[in-house]
């Protein structure tokens, strides 16, 4: 009989962790708590799986650093006023390093992250659906999950990255395919939202991409990767106009971003 392959579960249980993180509004913990748990099964089966076979890890500098990190928030529990709330600061905080340290045990990075950015892109693209939905039919704010849409906005301009970088570097054309769908409907949101954090924090991180070299030379599938973002921007001006609750248009929103006083 086949052994599955563990490898093939991990992703699917880190993007399940990430749903149920989706829907945790900081009130009601079961959310949070059953993320939680799939983070630390994802840690436990890493280090399981690499008790026999060791990890080479390269500088242990960072992850020492991030350990002391989390274990100072530990420390602090019994000195903060109420140790409730310090306890779920702990791993509130602590989701970060414990994500990452998960992480730096998987063996296989590389084809870990292949095989979790397609649903990552999916996640994104169901919440962008359920945004548009609010939207046009509820007609209301496009929160999707979150409290509030720039909350929504941070979160698409952080996916639109690595969904921008299938655009680049993917060599199957259906991974090309998903990220182009995801880029110019992430945008289209971002539009949407006129989130101006979100505008220049996208902004910021396509320099960064292109000055670290992402995509290499390959000038005209950069070419391409723009012109979804900009189709995914000018497709939310041609549609705020028609939509009554929008309020001010695209450019005055894109005007507004010289006086950082303004909301």
């Amino acid at each position: 009989m086949k052994t599955p392959d563990p490898g093939r579960l991990v992703p699917w249980l880190v993007s399940a962790a990430l749903v149920c993180a989706l829907f945790f509004n900081g009130l009601d913990l079961s959310w949070f708590a059953v993320s939680l748990l799939l983070l630390l099964l994802w840690f436990t089966l890493n280090g399981i799986g690499l008790y026999r076979t060791g990890l080479a890890t390269g500088s242990r500098a960072l992850p020492v650093m991030v350990m002391l990190f989390w274990l100072w928030l530990g420390l602090g529990i019994p000195f903060t006023p109420v140790r409730y709330l310090g306890a779920v600061n702990f791993w509130w905080l602590g989701a970060l390093p414990l994500g990452y340290l998960a992480f730096l045990l998987t063996p296989d990075r590389e084809k870990f992250w292949q095989r979790l950015l397609p649903l990552l892109l999916w996640i994104g693209i169901a919440l962008s659906g359920y945004a548009l939905y609010q939207y046009f039919w509820l007609q209301s704010p496009p929160n999707a999950t979150f409290f509030t849409k720039n909350s929504l906005a941070a979160f698409l301009s952080l996916l639109l990255f690595p969904a921008l970088a299938q655009v680049l570097v993917a060599s199957r054309l259906r991974d090309r395919w998903l990220g182009a769908l995801a880029v110019v409907l992430f945008a289209f949101l971002l539009g949407l939202i006129q989130s101006r954090g979100a505008w220049l924090g996208l902004a910021g991180g396509l320099v960064l991409l292109y000055g670290l070299g992402v995509g290499g030379t390959r000038h005209t599938r950069w070419l391409t990767g723009l012109a979804l973002i900009v189709a995914g921007f000018v497709a939310a001006a041609l549609v705020i106009p028609w939509v009554p609750e929008a309020g001010g248009g695209l450019l005055e929103r894109v005007v507004s971003l010289r006086d950082t006083a303004s909301a």
